[in-house]
């Protein structure tokens, strides 16, 4: 089949579609490289407007550019089909397994092995989704079906890949073609009462994180709404959607829930969830926006320790302040020397024309260390970010430090790979002294140590505290 497109370019596509939607059909390219989404069921009286629609996507609207980074977070439309239909191009998506596959037990079941993944690579999957959704959302874009089918992923490197963005919405300007799927939809949009918006897209993302990372539907817990079962669906994920790890009301918590958010999560991470599925689900003004998402799975996986049981579903788990550091799901402690350090940092701040060091907000940062745990550069730098600057530049990933552990000394070390600056403390009042750590050298952890990660008007301040596994 030669496909033609707005403009006049031409390119060969298979005859036969390898899949069908509600919105049209899919065709590969011949050369392997893109697919075509066919246009079905399309009103003559919507006909123009779905053209202008595409149209404004793969110009105005267009969020990807020539980026190879923001490329490989979408299969955005780059062009518009004119022949033999109505239709878009885009890239076609490889060595990534659609996000369903994990949900249900048959399907998961069926992928090898080297597609199933660790907990780690859920978490940086879900830092690629905030990301993605807020800089959708940043220039006021709305994608209306964020689900499981539409999200391409490998939870074992992080990647990830949103799809079917040829139906953006922009209030006001670009109207939604479809509610979204009834999993993901918002209760405002399940009960009747909206169409999708920024906001909605906001429950959804919250329902995908909640699920990705707890293998499991927040609102669908035991309650029955109705005797009509179609009734009590539209119930319990509407007008009465109630979250299942409710504070309060635990009339929808599963009886034998095995592990709540608080157990397995950050606080931050737990506290957004209660954000989304008790203050904004029903108000959509309160929901979490996806940057702070973003930075609360940053932080998690700053906490994330691994699990020695080879057998664990998980593989990584959160190694909680103040609790033992044994993994929630399969209750084994970590195998690792008797002290983990706890490498706790702390921002600069001018006081007085003197730098002094605190807190950042309302949670401790801090990073958990375990042999070959690598230090970035947003972690020694608060000018550093580990997300794409404002001009969409990525984050550097290279590191800038190793924790490392002598197993014949039974001690911890920090390997300094590329901070400048780095500097050991020792001493206390008076005789407190700090000394040059020079790149390629390694700085000695004990409990108490105090590292200079940077220069004084940027650099962060590390504390070590080494503590017992059991």
């Amino acid at each position: 089949m030669e496909v033609t497109f707005s403009d006049g370019t031409r390119q060969q596509y298979e005859d036969v579609p390898f899949a069908r939607g509600g919105q049209g059909v899919l065709h590969y390219s011949r050369d392997g490289q893109h697919v075509l989404k066919l246009f079905t069921n399309l009103r003559p009286d919507r006909l123009s407007m779905r053209v202008q629609q595409v149209d404004k996507i793969i110009g105005d609207y267009n969020v990807v550019g020539n980026d190879p980074y923001w490329n490989d977070l979408y299969s955005w439309p780059d062009k518009r089909a004119h022949l033999p239909s109505l239709g878009v191009r885009m890239r076609r998506v490889d060595g990534l397994t659609r996000m369903d596959n994990y949900f249900y037990r048959v399907s998961s079941a069926r992928l090898p092995a080297d597609r199933r993944g660790w907990w780690l690579g859920r978490v940086a999957c879900g830092v690629k989704l905030a990301r993605a959704v807020w800089r959708l959302q940043q220039r006021g874009l709305c994608h209306s079906d964020l689900s499981e089918k539409n999200l391409m992923v490998d939870p074992f490197s992080g990647r990830l890949t949103i799809l079917d963005c040829d139906s953006l919405v922009v209030p006001g300007e670009l109207p939604p073609d479809v509610d979204g799927t009834p999993d993901y939809m918002a209760p405002e949009i399940v009960a009747g009462k909206a169409k999708p918006t920024p906001a909605t897209d906001l429950h959804a993302l919250a329902v995908l994180l909640y699920r990705w990372l707890l293998y499991r539907h927040p609102l669908r817990g035991p309650k029955q709404h109705a005797v009509q079962v179609d009734l009590d669906e539209t119930l319990m994920l509407g007008a009465r959607a109630l979250y299942i790890e409710h504070p309060v009301d635990h009339s929808n918590r599963p009886p034998k829930l095995q592990f709540g958010a608080d157990d397995v999560l950050t606080p931050r991470m737990a506290d957004l969830f209660r954000q989304a599925f008790v203050d904004g689900l029903h108000s959509p003004g309160k929901r979490p926006l996806p940057n702070r998402w973003e930075e609360a799975l940053i932080e998690l996986l700053d906490h994330l320790v691994p699990c020695p049981n080879g057998k664990c579903e998980f593989k990584f788990f959160v190694a909680r302040d103040g609790r033992p550091l044994q993994c929630p799901i399969c209750h084994t402690y970590a195998d690792f020397p008797d002290r983990l350090p706890f490498v706790k940092l702390q921002s600069p701040r001018q006081d007085h024309g003197a730098v002094s060091y605190g807190n950042e907000g309302q949670y401790p940062r801090y990073v958990v260390g375990w042999p070959e745990r690598p230090l970035y550069g947003w972690h020694a730098d608060t000018s550093l970010k580990p997300s794409p600057d404002g001009s969409g530049r990525p984050p550097d990933t290279r590191p800038v430090a190793l924790l490392r552990f002598d197993g014949v000394k039974r001690a911890w070390y920090l390997e300094n790979l590329a901070l400048p600056q780095l500097k050991l403390g020792s001493g206390n009042g008076s005789h407190h002294q700090w000394q040059t750590v020079p790149v390629g050298s390694r700085a000695p952890l004990k409990h108490g140590t105090e590292l200079l990660l940077g220069a004084p008007e940027r650099g962060r301040k590390a504390f070590v505290e080494l503590r017992r596994v059991r």
